[in-house]
């Protein structure tokens, strides 16, 4: 008998406002702040937007090995594949790590 595979797959995007809720608002806040202080200074350069900023942290934590170790390790389906061996364990949380599959927009 084959042993059971399963894979997901996931299409994301960038938030709406209402999505990010009082960040967005938060966000807002600091950034007319900010372009009272420095209004001058910004008239070409343009932010990106708040939901562009978010994704892109999204995209950059997400693709990130530090992070996707973070969640194996701090997952109940990690824990209970561990053995409690050293270099077993070590070897299992790589092969997780490397089962992510991140391809970022262009």
């Amino acid at each position: 008998m084959m042993p059971q595979k399963w894979s997901a797959n996931a299409v994301t995007d960038l938030p709406t406002v209402n999505n990010l809720g009082a960040y967005y608002s938060q966000q807002q806040f600091l950034r007319n702040l900010d372009s009272h202080i420095h209004i001058n200074e910004r008239q070409d350069n343009q932010l990106p937007t708040i939901s562009n900023q978010v994704y892109q942290e999204f995209t950059t934590q997400v693709g990130s090995y530090d992070t996707r170790r973070e969640f194996w390790l701090n997952s109940d389906y990690y824990k209970t594949r561990m053995e409690r061996n050293a270099k077993a364990d070590a070897a299992l949380l790589d092969e997780l790590i490397d089962d992510i599959q991140f391809t970022p927009p262009r």
